[in-house]
């Protein structure tokens, strides 16, 4: 059974500036930021679709302190089946947990 392709792949130096744009930037933690753009490149990681998505949810504002993708994407998961309602909560829930609340 072939793999379901979660996103088309992104050119990650690209895409920063545009997460940077949202105050997302890759990784703060155990992934190196080499490997979030490893995975923004994979387009059976879920990252492209995840990226697109958080931006199209921000459009561009900056909502307070800035946010790792990478701990976005562990509260939201890789489905691309997932709402905006859905990648929200996982944003606040992100969020949340990167600036102590």
């Amino acid at each position: 059974m072939a793999k379901m392709s979660k996103g088309e792949p992104l050119n990650p130096e690209e895409f920063l500036k545009v997460l940077n744009s949202c105050n997302i930037y890759f990784s703060d933690g155990g992934n190196t930021k080499e490997k979030v753009k490893e995975w923004l490149t994979n387009e059976y990681s879920g990252y492209p679709d995840l990226a697109k998505k958080i931006v199209k949810l921000l459009d561009g504002h900056k909502i307070g302190a800035s946010v790792p993708l990478d701990n976005i994407g562990g509260k939201y998961g890789y489905s691309v089946e997932h709402d905006l309602e859905q990648l929200k909560a996982a944003y606040i829930a992100a969020w949340r947990e990167k600036n102590g609340f």
